[in-house]
């Protein structure tokens, strides 16, 4: 089980400052801090297809440039679990943690209801944690939830980059399988 820790002092303060923007944006707006899924939607409609006229997406805001940052400037080390692939990666060092979050597009997500994780990502900084994400990619959602007191909070679409990735990993994946059920 992961459980965060934190060894820098600038790490903690950016958390309790995060922590902070949340509970005053409960209690009044400010132009610093992330709000609300209702307030970050304002005004913001999107195109609906006959067959999801009806389908009420799931909307989180985006993932705040503040936390996006300290992601690029201190992580240096990845997990990805799949949940139904019998595989993880683990991407190390600060470049590859710098690409993959190349993989968020700069559009908050909307998660179609009946899509679930199709994996749980760990950015951590010196061994200790900085944040989780669920992945979620299917012909409906292709997005990152980013998870704060592992609860939903922030979400980005996945950029035509990350689609092109994981479409590749999955394939590989599912060739690899029929290799092994078809007869030799």
């Amino acid at each position: 089980m992961h459980t965060m820790k934190f060894s820098s002092p600038l790490l903690f303060a950016a958390v309790l400052i995060l922590a902070a923007a949340c509970q005053q944006n409960q209690s009044g707006s400010s132009a610093d801090t992330p709000v609300s899924p209702a307030e970050e939607n304002q005004g913001y409609s999107e195109p609906m297809s006959e067959e999801n006229a009806q389908v009420a997406f799931v909307k989180y805001p985006m993932l705040p440039d503040s936390i996006l940052q300290l992601m690029l400037e201190q992580c240096d080390n990845m997990e990805v679990i799949f949940n139904d692939l019998p595989i993880s990666m683990n991407p190390k060092g600060q470049v590859a943690c710098q690409t993959h979050l190349e993989h968020l597009a700069g559009l908050p997500a909307s998660l179609h209801p009946q899509s679930a994780p199709a994996a749980r990502l760990f950015y951590q900084s010196k061994g200790n944690e900085l944040l989780q994400a669920d992945l979620y990619y299917d012909d409906e959602t292709t997005a990152f939830v980013f998870l704060y007191n592992n609860q939903p909070t922030w979400s980005n679409e996945m950029s035509q980059k990350g689609q092109d990735f994981y479409k590749n990993i999955v394939g590989m994946m599912k060739q690899a399988k029929e290799q092994l059920k078809s007869p030799q």
